[in-house]
């Protein structure tokens, strides 16, 4: 008998967007009414049919999958490991514990240790990999995991670490940028400018600036950079205000959120007319709440995730953990999502490039649908908000499908 959260949750991820599914949506198991679910570590616990393995264990089923998380690492990154690790087990108790097991390893935030554990769980039979998490770990996984053929879903949000088998399945900056893009587009913007940090994230945003505004049918007017620690910021953002006075530019890409933005924004403001017509657009890192707390920023919009799914799902979250999880978790509780409706529905090719990829995509339960590329790129259907005194107002919700919408 399924609880009423699992009835309420399995239609979100079983309406997988999937062109050759099956006629009827998957079955889950559903909660259990037992107390709050607390994983523990498990040493050398053998599952019917899977040889011994090394690490925490998730889930009663026979076919495994590894979670490469940095546990002992400093900081954040045991806290990412732990959160990561609760959201894989939340899922596994809210979809169906007894199809895959998940073997979590540690890899102690280090490219030796993510090596070693991704030889270890090869060893172990794992089929596919989730993880690790810091960017510097990736290529030691994929140095022991691509010669071996099993598929990789990193965590990172680093671009340039996408590959075939390889996906990216943290929140990369290019699907948001692409997605802002297009709906100023869509509110009948046509001349374009970006201000941009000189650093890696700004040389990414410049190229997926320069691509979304030409698939757009928009025209880039200025591209500004500015370095931190000098006064760069304001003298550029100078240059843009007169260029919005003299009508020239009607929209301005703001990527750089945090503290750099009100500063920016507001410079802006002050140098252009009352009556100017002008929009701000932001990038995912607008998502902060040190942006809502300043009026400066009202009326900006960025994409980001459907607020509505994670909220949900920190609620049982919090109330499974004690705690809220941070706002990554999500990425481990819709990879582990993934890993069942796939390991229960297609057999011995469940994760094959070819049902990893499919053109449709998969409707993720918390941050909705997104699909893998054969290149690694993982493309995401994103809301778009507006920053108002009151909070995030949702102006353009995350689209059901990839056809909905451009996701150059």
């Amino acid at each position: 008998m399924k609880s009423p959260i699992a009835k309420a949750i399995a239609p979100l991820f079983s309406a997988l967007f999937l062109s050759a599914c099956l006629s009827t949506s998957p079955q889950f198991s559903g909660l259990s009414d037992g107390p709050a679910l607390t994983p523990q570590p498990q040493n050398t616990l053998q599952t019917q049919g899977l040889p011994p393995a090394n690490g925490q264990i998730l889930g009663t089923g026979t076919i495994r999958v590894a979670m490469l998380v940095p546990k002992s690492a400093q900081g954040f990154g045991a806290l990412a490991a732990e959160n990561f690790t609760n959201a894989a087990a939340l899922a596994l108790k809210e979809f169906d514990e007894n199809t895959v097991n998940i073997v979590v390893k540690d890899t102690f935030g280090t490219p030796e240790g993510a090596a070693k554990a991704t030889r270890e769980a090869l060893s172990e039979r794992a089929e596919v990999i989730l993880g690790p998490v810091f960017s510097k770990t990736v290529p030691a996984v994929l140095a022991v995991a691509r010669p071996a053929g099993i598929p990789v879903l990193t965590f990172s949000n680093s671009s340039a670490l996408q590959s075939r088998g390889s996906y990216v399945f943290g929140f990369a900056p290019e699907p948001g940028i692409s997605r802002v893009i297009h709906y100023a587009g869509s509110q009948e913007r046509k001349s374009f400018a970006a201000l941009l940090p000189n650093n890696a994230f700004g040389t990414l945003a410049e190229a997926a600036f320069r691509q979304s505004v030409a698939s757009s049918g928009g025209r880039i007017v200025s591209i500004l950079r500015y370095n931190y620690g000098t006064n760069e910021p304001i003298l550029k953002a100078q240059e843009l205000a007169t260029l919005a006075s003299n009508g020239q530019i009607d929209t301005i890409f703001i990527p750089d959120a945090g503290d750099v933005a009100p500063q920016l924004v507001s410079t802006i403001q002050a140098g252009t007319p009352p009556d100017a017509s002008l929009l701000f657009i932001g990038s995912g890192q607008w998502d902060d709440p040190r942006i809502f707390r300043n009026p400066a920023l009202a009326g900006v919009v960025y994409p980001a995730p459907d607020r509505e799914g994670f909220n949900t799902f920190a609620s049982r979250y919090n109330a499974n953990f004690g705690k809220p999880p941070i706002r990554l978790a999500s990425l481990g509780y819709d990879a582990a999502s993934l890993m069942v409706v796939l390991a229960q529905n297609f057999g011995e090719e469940r994760f094959s490039d070819h049902r990893l990829t499919d053109a449709s995509g998969f409707k993720g339960v918390v941050d909705g649908t997104f699909r893998l590329e054969t290149n690694g790129k993982v493309k995401r259907a994103l809301a778009i908000y507006e920053v108002t005194t009151s909070g995030p107002k949702i102006v353009s919700p995350a689209p059901r499908s990839f056809s909905e919408v451009a996701f150059n």
